[in-house]
């Protein structure tokens, strides 16, 4: 199979939620098929390949949606996003003292209004059991993209073509040979 052969799986799209997963797996196609590396550099580390996902979620957003749903899908984002970075701090420190898994879920969870009845739920999490110490991927993509679309807007306004040859030339293009921090240090 092609390296450039690369696809993805779409469900009908019955809400902004469905819209917004439809844009984060748009931005891992993309990201894969910008990649102009080989080798290892070619393979994106979950960091950076998450958190250009994200930033598609964003960007998608606003090149895209009218003003209404630019508002609806930013508050979904927040929301999703907030939960992620719950259960990352949740999932730092489960990893120091997983003794206290119950008390912990509780203390980071009531952080979100949540009356938790039965704290043994947190093993249900399937990032704890599979993709532990990932979650924080997502949150990464989170920060970086507000700042990347107003450093955009700042340099080009709405002339979207400068807006992605800058995201081509400045991230895109060498996959992992400049790592997430050296990419972004840009902005």
């Amino acid at each position: 199979m092609d390296s450039n052969d690369i696809r993805i799986a779409v469900a009908p799209i019955n809400s902004l939620d469905d819209l917004r997963t439809l844009f984060h797996e748009l931005g891992h196609a993309i990201s894969y098929s910008l990649n102009n590396e080989e080798g290892l550099f070619r393979i994106l580390p979950s960091s950076l390949d998450e958190s250009m996902a994200v930033i598609f979620e964003y960007l998608a957003s606003v090149l895209i949606l009218n003003e209404e749903d630019k508002i609806r899908i930013k508050e979904l984002m927040i929301l999703e996003y907030t939960r992620c970075a719950i259960s990352a701090l949740y999932e730092f420190d489960l990893w120091k003292d997983p003794n206290r898994a119950e008390e912990l879920f509780e203390y980071h969870y009531n952080k979100l209004g949540l009356k938790i009845n039965d704290p043994s739920i947190w093993a249900y999490d399937s990032f704890r059991s599979i993709d532990p110490v990932y979650i924080h991927n997502y949150v990464i993509g989170a920060s970086i993209a507000e700042n990347l679309i107003e450093h955009l807007d700042t340099l080009y306004s709405t002339d979207y073509e400068s807006w992605g040859k800058w995201l081509y030339y400045n991230i895109y293009f060498d996959g992992w040979r400049r790592d997430i921090k050296d990419k972004f240090l840009l902005i």
